[in-house]
């Protein structure tokens, strides 16, 4: 998890990334992690086109926050 908060932390600073495709698939993300990484989904300059979070352990709560970072963005 808190490899996933740092992720969300760094990406959220970056703004002239040009990150299209995440995979992160196999990891333990935890609820704070993917509240980071939601977070920085929501300010990102461009969308991703693929993200895969399979086997990642999220919990309805981190999962609900992701998807309302991706209305934000789509």
């Amino acid at each position: 998890e808190k490899g996933f908060i740092e992720l969300g932390l760094i990406l959220k600073t970056n703004v002239d990334h040009s990150i299209q495709i995440l995979n992160v698939a196999s990891n333990r993300v935890g609820q704070k992690g993917m509240l980071s990484l939601a977070s920085a989904l929501e300010v990102w300059p461009q969308a991703l086109i693929s993200l895969n979070l399979s086997d990642c352990h999220i919990h309805a709560k981190a999962g609900r926050r992701l998807i309302l970072a991706f209305e934000t963005q789509y």
